[in-house]
């Protein structure tokens, strides 16, 4: 099975993102597959094809997650990647305890890591993938336009658990189903 960790958000945050969708679309002309609304999440960990073995290990080795308490977060500024050339991911940036939310990611690495999953090269950039562009969007839309929608911070939203969900693809578009969640 296809797995990764993430933290799900509240159904407002997700009504704000789906707006942000909706005016993005209404007022560009390009090509973007966005993310359906109940797909929307923070992506902690991508950890791919786990087998009934490694998941078990994996859960048992995931309750040792230390739980300090929920941590409140917000979503801030539009994000594109990659940083140069043409965008391929229209993102919205994650803000408030970052620091905390950098703890809790750090151990879940480790944890990972103790398990035999790859440990991720790059810095982690809290972040929600509201589309992607499969044919690359022009770089300069990175860059204030007036028609662009730039979304104002959101409320504070508190996060309470880590989710180890599992991804079906399809035809339709992937399908997350929850498997297991940690307290923070």
């Amino acid at each position: 099975m296809r797995l990764f960790c993430a933290i799900e958000l509240p159904d407002e945050i997700k009504g704000r993102l789906a707006y942000i969708q909706d005016q993005w679309d209404n007022n560009h002309e390009y090509k973007i597959s966005w993310t359906k609304r109940e797909n929307l999440h923070v992506t902690l960990k991508f950890l791919g094809e786990v087998d009934d073995q490694s998941l078990a290990r994996l859960l048992d080795a995931m309750r040792s997650l230390n739980s300090s308490g929920p941590i409140q977060l917000q979503t801030e500024s539009m994000q594109y990647f990659p940083r140069r050339g043409p965008i391929r991911i229209i993102a919205v940036q994650v803000g408030h305890d970052v620091a905390r939310l950098q703890q809790i990611y750090n151990q879940l690495e480790e944890i990972c890591e103790s398990q035999g999953f790859k440990r991720e090269g790059r810095q982690y950039h809290p972040h929600i993938t509201i589309g992607r562009s499969r044919d690359g969007l022009p770089a300069h839309l990175r860059f204030g336009h007036r028609d662009k929608p730039w979304p104002e911070p959101s409320p504070l939203f508190t996060i309470a658990e880590i989710a180890l969900m599992e991804s079906h693809l399809g035809p339709g578009g992937p399908k997350y189903m929850k498997l297991a969640g940690f307290p923070v």
